[in-house]
């Protein structure tokens, strides 16, 4: 078993849950089945592939992973900004749903906080959720305000006759 949670068999992969990443774990397979055992017991089965190179994945494995790597990054930048930022929380459920780099909205928003302070942030964060989006864009541009007005023109100076 590798540290990625897939074991090999001829050039193909097959997923395991990842709590046996690194760990040893019995193959047995047939013409139509690959099975990994811990011990006795069973850990998980897949049909098996004949094609070469291929990567044979649980759905179940692929979830558990993701919420392993969810749950190792969350602590610094999201606790942060969940202490300073109220109402935050509903953002990052955002991202989530739909399918964003969190890490990376995470790092981007954690700017924002640093450059525009708390209360702006939390303003713009309630506003942005308001409007039914999660972009970090949104954000900034909530946090910049509107655009200041350009200064008067001075009248053109016309020569006196």
């Amino acid at each position: 078993m590798d540290a990625t949670a897939f074991i090999r068999l001829d050039t193909s992969s097959y997923s395991v849950p990842p709590r046996y990443a690194s760990t040893c774990l019995t193959l047995v397979a047939d013409d139509a089945c690959v099975r990994l055992l811990d011990g006795s017991q069973e850990v998980a089965r897949h049909v098996r592939c004949w094609g070469r190179r291929q990567l044979v994945e649980a759905p179940e494995h692929r979830e558990a992973l993701l919420a392993l790597k969810r749950h190792a990054r969350e602590p610094k930048g999201q606790d942060r900004l969940r202490a300073a930022v109220p109402g935050v929380e509903a953002l990052f459920t955002r991202w989530v749903e739909a399918g964003r780099n969190v890490g990376s909205l995470t790092a981007r928003t954690l700017r924002l906080l640093d450059t525009y302070g708390p209360s702006l942030l939390a303003e713009a964060v309630s506003e942005v959720l308001q409007r039914g989006t999660h972009d970090p864009g949104a954000l900034a541009a909530v946090c910049e305000g509107p655009a200041p007005a350009p200064p008067p023109r001075s009248p053109p100076r016309h020569p006196c006759p």
